[in-house]
């Protein structure tokens, strides 16, 4: 299962960098990749969308990126989205999510363990990925199109935009 919308584009040539739109009312921060990892950018380009580098990498190794730059960012700037990773800090977590409108979640895991103390929660689903960092789970809308976009143009080459860090997800820490 994958973390952000994935789509595939097909080319000749891998692009150096990729633009996404985002909707004029969002205004940062973004997280992009960069050659070699990630990057935070604070600002739109004019007409309303940001730009990320292509860089060779697994679609696990940026999800997992993206999950360990999120949990930072918000712990930095008190988002609110990390929560405990418990049945309360679930069911706080749904609870944020539900104020941006949203009714149905995924709760990733990287192993049953972490599952453990979770009991079911409706319109809950839950699936283990080795993406997730051990000890932690991602609570995600089911429409990954909210969080980010992943862009794959073959051959390892991708690139990857989130435009929603605050917003659409939240992280559950043990």
């Amino acid at each position: 299962m994958s973390l952000l919308e994935v789509i595939q584009i097909n080319t000749k040539k891998t692009p150096l960098m990729m633009s996404s739109p985002v909707a004029p009312e969002l205004d940062g921060p973004f997280l992009v990749t960069s050659t070699k990892g990630f990057v935070w950018i604070s600002e739109k380009f004019p007409g309303d969308f940001i730009r990320s580098a292509t860089r060779i990498a697994t679609p696990n190794d940026i999800f997992s990126g993206v999950v360990l730059s999120i949990l930072d960012k918000s712990l930095e700037n008190n988002w609110g989205s990390v929560k405990p990773l418990t049945y309360k800090g679930l069911q706080e977590s749904v609870l944020y999510l539900s104020y941006y409108g949203f009714t149905e979640f995924d709760v990733l895991f990287n192993s049953k363990e972490d599952f453990s103390e979770l009991k079911s929660i409706e319109n809950v689903y839950y699936s283990w990925q080795d993406w997730v960092p051990k000890g932690q789970a991602v609570v995600a809308p089911v429409d990954k199109s909210y969080l980010g976009t992943l862009y794959s143009f073959g051959k390892g080459n991708f690139a990857c935009c989130v435009h929603n860090p605050s917003r659409g997800i939240c992280i559950l820490k043990g």
